[in-house]
């Protein structure tokens, strides 16, 4: 998990940006990386389909 700034941009995608340099910017906690994608997928599918 990491603290990233996320930019969004006038047409509505999403990036890395720099707080005071994008207009849309905020800083949001995130998952960068997986220790084990497999287990998160299950969890997800098992939070969906309750």
């Amino acid at each position: 998990m990491e603290d990233i700034s996320l930019r969004i941009t006038d047409d509505g995608m999403t990036g890395v940006g720099e707080i005071g340099r994008a207009v849309h910017c905020t800083m949001i906690h995130c998952a960068m990386s997986w220790n084990d994608i497999s287990a998160f997928q299950d969890l997800l599918v098992q939070r969906l389909v309750r």
